[in-house]
């Protein structure tokens, strides 16, 4: 399997997981290192990425600002969704766990009042039943009704347990892999608001 390294697109700006496609060495008296040319996965991007990356003593490859390893398990991820991404990117480069999934989170919740122009006191699991419970819902997933309450539930259950935790104390999330899979829960939630209807 080709190498995957996340970084930030130099021309779509989203972050992504970008292929390998070659790299060319530098090695001077001062100085050990390579640039990696990657392929950005994003649909309708056609910028070549260029990140540079440091020897480590270790061997490995590092480079404090653009590169970042994958998370263990992270398979064939693309991209995070461009708004998360935008979000997120600089308290999870940072390590500040809490903070990026807080961020994932409000994000989505912004979205979902946005789509609906739900008032600044909708919010939580209220804003989420407003949007998606009931007869008629104004985001509507699915005719099939076991499938909307599915949704329902899904969005309910991603504000309760993942954002109001972050909301009301300090939870000291510390496993980047942990983290990275929340910010990717919630870009999947941006992707599903993105395929239904509300006020665009």
């Amino acid at each position: 399997m080709a190498q995957r390294l996340l970084v930030k697109c130099g021309g779509c700006q989203a972050l992504v997981h970008g292929t390998v496609q070659g790299t060319y060495m530098v090695v001077t008296d001062d100085v050990q290192g390579r640039y990696v040319f990657l392929e950005c996965p994003v649909r309708d991007c056609d910028a070549p990425t260029v990140v540079w990356q440091d020897a480590r003593p270790d061997g490995e490859w590092f480079d404090p600002d653009r590169v970042y390893p994958p998370p263990e398990g992270s398979g064939d991820a693309q991209s995070l969704h461009a708004r998360i991404a935008e979000r997120c990117a600089v308290a999870f480069d940072s390590k500040q766990y809490d903070n990026a999934i807080l961020n994932a989170f409000r994000t989505v919740e912004e979205e979902i009042r946005r789509r609906i122009n739900g008032a600044p006191t909708d919010l939580g699991v209220n804003l989420v039943s407003k949007a998606m419970g009931g007869d008629s819902p104004p985001l509507k997933f699915s005719d099939v009704e076991p499938e909307q309450q599915g949704a329902h539930q899904l969005y309910r259950g991603a504000i309760a347990f993942l954002k109001n935790p972050q909301s009301h104390r300090r939870v000291g999330t510390d496993d980047r892999t942990l983290a990275y899979e929340a910010l990717a829960f919630a870009s999947l939630l941006m992707r599903l608001l993105d395929s239904v209807g509300g006020d665009d």
